[in-house]
């Protein structure tokens, strides 16, 4: 895992541990919000799989503030892929309002009824 030190030039990447398939998830600091993003798919050209059903894994997410209380998020999330030499991936993208990223402690995450969280004080504070 790259480091988890937040900078606003490159997202910060959060191991959530989600099983079955979902790629990495990474926060990022935006000029009117903040992103969590959350790669649902990654395929080359010629892979032969069904594309995945987004709808059908009932994502949804929460940023949590140290005082208790949810960043405030904007609609639902949207989805996006993203062509690439020989393949493509399919993220999932939720827009929460501009805070200051170091009051966000934590992520919350519902993939298929089942939550998955991750602290994020203690990961803003490793080092590379």
């Amino acid at each position: 895992m790259r480091s988890a030190e937040f900078s606003p030039d490159k997202p910060m990447i959060i191991d959530l541990r989600i099983p079955d398939g979902l790629g990495r998830v990474s926060l990022s600091e935006q000029p009117k919000s903040i992103t969590l993003q959350v790669t649902v798919d990654e395929r080359k050209s010629s892979d032969r799989r069904p594309k995945v059903d987004v709808g059908k894994l009932g994502l949804q997410a929460w940023l949590l503030k140290g005082d208790g209380t949810i960043v405030a998020q904007f609609g639902g999330p949207f989805i996006s892929t993203i062509g690439m030499g020989g393949g493509e991936a399919t993220h999932v993208v939720f827009t929460f309002s501009k805070i200051p990223v170091s009051e966000i402690e934590g992520v919350v995450f519902r993939k298929e009824g089942k939550m998955y969280c991750r602290e994020l004080l203690s990961l803003q504070k490793q080092k590379p």
